[in-house]
């Protein structure tokens, strides 16, 4: 009788030990279940915030030409308002640029934006223009500023904020340069004038709206994403602060280093 008591015992705890076990693997089963869907939910953030849409679409090419075709009908219009020196109008043109615009391939929003001389005639320009009057220099930057504030947010819309980015230090760059040229040919007013919209400038490098800084913030908070849903194809903590520093040489390099820098410098 006791030999048959024991036998029961070890069968039993057996039995308790195999249900044990079968709960657990159910738990952990239901736990890895609820980490894939996180996962999934968290590539799809990723693809959303950080891949340019014209990769995650795909769209018929009668719908792509008709995207052309407004685009290409509307970036005509920015490019005279702008040689006009149109303000005012140039941004009513501006504002009907269709989100759409984004969808388009690389080589197709190249040759849409071609009228638009923007690049050609201020922020990658190397010869300075010649002004008669303040108001002609305060006009001409004016319509520049405007132009690159255009230029940098569809770069931000496409995901390409290191392109952005550039935008910003070649503005910044082109200012210091005008001012210095005032200063050594002694045109006192210009160089006032020139000085007040570096002022400008870099009061939007510094806010949270500036390129640089969105691109820096777009690399650390791509990469703690990446390290949650691929952590082998993740950067460091100290890697990706170090890969946003390295956006910041361009203003570095016109002289001018931003406060918020500091919080990627942990």
């Amino acid at each position: 009788m006791k030999k048959w008591l024991n036998i029961s015992l070890v069968v039993l705890a057996g039995v308790e030990a195999g249900v044990a076990f079968y709960n657990k693997q159910r738990q952990y089963k239901e736990l890895y279940m609820e980490c894939d869907e996180i996962k999934a939910k968290y590539e799809k953030l990723l693809l959303e915030k950080y891949v340019p849409p014209s990769f995650n679409t795909t769209i018929r090419k009668e719908r792509m030409n008709e995207i052309k075709d407004q685009c290409t009908a509307l970036f005509i219009k920015i490019a005279e308002a702008y040689t006009n020196e149109q303000v005012e109008l140039m941004r009513e043109y501006m504002s009907l640029i269709p989100a759409d615009y984004c969808l388009l391939q690389y080589n197709d929003r190249d040759e849409v934006r071609k009228p638009f001389k923007f690049e050609q005639n201020f922020s990658r320009c190397k010869e300075l223009k010649l002004f008669n009057t303040l108001d002609d220099f305060e006009r001409f930057i004016r319509i520049n500023i405007d132009a690159a504030l255009f230029v940098g947010e569809v770069y931000v819309k496409m995901r390409d904020l290191p392109s952005a980015g550039h935008v910003e230090w070649d503005v910044l760059r082109q200012l210091l340069r005008y001012k210095k040229k005032f200063a050594k040919e002694g045109l006192s007013e210009l160089e006032k004038s020139a000085d007040k919209f570096i002022s400008y400038w870099i009061s939007f490098i510094e806010s949270d709206n500036g390129f640089t800084k969105r691109c820096a913030e777009f690399i650390v908070a791509r990469n703690e994403l990446i390290k949650f849903i691929r952590p082998d194809k993740a950067e460091t903590r100290e890697e990706s602060l170090r890969s946003a520093r390295s956006f910041v040489t361009g203003l570095i390099r016109c002289g001018y280093r931003p406060k918020w820098l500091k919080q990627f410098e942990e």
